[in-house]
């Protein structure tokens, strides 16, 4: 399994990731995934030259906001710390 390197922002994360079951770290990749997905949205939002697609874009980066919040909602449930400091950028 590949080392979940993004985790750092997730505040104290052992580089060992044998600590979590299953189900943590594929929700872990799940919120990895939902991140590069937003990230992905705004970078497509930037690069739009066209204005018919300036309101898909903006769908797709509140889309894929919201998704990835509720992630990170989900996860302190779950009990996972997020570093809110190493969310900025």
């Amino acid at each position: 399994m590949k080392k979940l390197a993004f985790l750092s922002f997730l505040g104290d994360i052992p580089e060992d990731n044998s600590v979590y079951d299953q189900e943590t770290v594929e929700f872990i990749n799940t919120l990895q995934q939902a991140r590069e997905e937003w990230l992905a949205a705004q970078n497509f939002f930037n690069s739009v030259n066209d204005p018919d697609l300036v309101d898909y874009a903006i769908y797709g980066v509140e889309a894929a906001r919201r998704k990835y919040m509720y992630l990170i909602k989900r996860a302190k449930v779950l009990g996972i710390k997020i570093n809110a400091d190493s969310l900025e950028g």
